[in-house]
């Protein structure tokens, strides 16, 4: 009798740590969010606040499924736990699939020119604006692109500027690098 209300009051503990993890991490997910304010896109910090993020989203889908486990009494409420269980797994595929995809393109990554270049500000959020940058490829299709803020700041007022070589992740599509320039007058070209 005693050992049941022992396991049950070690179960409440690892939920209880559990949650506390998980709501700390939330957290600092969110602190990092507001303290980058559009300053963690770009380079590793980007690949690696990416991570963060939807590792979070992650962990807290996770614990809620951890969470449901334990008060499932029925065998119709364990049909929706399993339910809720393949769902979660191909989320985590989902959120995850880019991330790794990306891992053999860190240290190499893709590189695109884009021309006719534009920057952007997406307002549509209040507490988090993604600054763009947005041109024409070598195909002539337009790709859109993160970038800090900082980088945002010292070049949307730079109006000579009208190429911009861009190293990326191919599947995240975060700029490792972007170097900006003009473009090559045919007299350059040899």
């Amino acid at each position: 009798m005693e050992s049941d209300k022992r396991k049950k009051g070690n179960r409440t503990f690892y939920i209880a740590v559990g949650i506390i993890i998980l709501v700390l991490l939330t957290l600092y997910t969110l602190f990092l969010m507001w303290l980058g304010g559009g300053y963690l896109e770009e380079g590793i910090a980007g690949y690696v606040s990416h991570t963060v993020k939807m590792t979070g989203l992650a962990v807290a889908l996770g614990a809620l499924l951890v969470y449901s486990y334990r008060r499932i009494e029925s065998r119709k409420e364990a049909l929706f736990w399993i339910l809720f269980l393949c769902i979660y797994l191909l989320l985590c595929i989902y959120l995850f699939r880019n991330i790794i995809l990306d891992i053999p393109y860190i240290s190499r990554p893709e590189c695109t020119r884009l021309e006719v270049i534009s920057w952007d500000v997406d307002t549509e959020m209040e507490q988090y604006m993604p600054y763009k940058i947005e041109g024409l490829d070598e195909d002539g299709k337009k790709q859109r692109f993160t970038v800090n803020k900082s980088t945002y700041k010292k070049y949307r007022r730079e109006y000579s500027i009208n190429t911009a070589d861009v190293m990326y992740l191919p599947h995240t599509r975060i700029v490792m690098e972007l170097e900006l320039g003009e473009p090559e007058t045919e007299g350059e070209k040899s």
